[in-house]
């Protein structure tokens, strides 16, 4: 698309993503999803979103499973159930402490 002459054209600002923060942040989502949908509770993807992207720039010293569970207000039985399910179990123990150590570390140096 062109300007009109006299106009320079101009383009979106887009803030880069690093690989790991995306990954992780594709990461959480998926979980999130999928945890929402076993016990049975309706979240917009956007309110997903949001918590996801809270959970990234503010939280630390709880996994994404317990904010998203504690988010929700998920009983011990809900939780229990979650680890018992072997796919849900191994999404649930995933980290990447390398991943989310730097993806704080770069969002900390922003503000």
């Amino acid at each position: 698309m062109s300007a009109p002459p006299g106009v320079t054209p101009t383009t979106p600002i887009r803030r880069s993503t690093s690989a790991d923060e995306s990954t992780q942040t594709e990461h959480h989502i998926r979980l999130g999803s999928d945890l929402l949908t076993f016990w049975g509770i309706g979240m917009s993807h956007n309110r997903l979103v949001k918590h996801v992207r809270r959970f990234e720039r503010e939280v630390t010293g709880f996994t994404f499973f317990d904010y998203l569970a504690n988010a929700v207000q998920a009983d011990d039985e809900d939780r229990r159930r979650a680890h018992l399910d072997p796919e849900l179990a191994r999404a649930i123990s995933y980290a990447d402490p390398t991943g989310e150590t730097a993806v704080r570390n770069v969002m900390g140096s922003r503000s």
